[in-house]
């Protein structure tokens, strides 16, 4: 069954016609009049519902959770120091990452 098409390729250029000469309605689907507005998770605005504090109290919780694992397999305390969460844009995480030789082979 997957390897037959759901739509044949008259029916697929049949359906295409449709839709460049308008006889097909496109905008016909749920929240076509919902206003979208931009998001940026690196602001520092707290009115945007980051919160940092929250975010430390899960990286705490974390670490104690990983501390209690490593100890149960090397059969003793590990010491790991926390820091503090940052918020990065994504772009700016990929500059901070080094190159690796494979990544280096797939952009030649």
């Amino acid at each position: 069954m997957a390897d037959k098409p759901l739509l044949s390729p008259e029916e697929l250029d049949a359906l295409a016609a449709s839709l460049d000469s308008g006889s097909i309605e496109v905008d016909t689907g749920f929240n076509t009049g919902a206003k979208v507005r931009k998001h940026d998770l690196a602001s520092e605005d707290s009115s945007l519902g980051v919160n940092i504090s929250s975010i430390d109290m899960i990286n705490e919780r974390f670490i104690r959770q990983f501390r209690l694992g490593l100890l149960e397999v090397l059969r003793t305390s590990p010491r790991i120091n926390p820091t503090r969460v940052q918020i990065l844009r994504f772009g700016d995480y990929l500059k901070m990452l080094n190159t690796t030789v494979g990544s280096m082979t797939t952009m030649v």
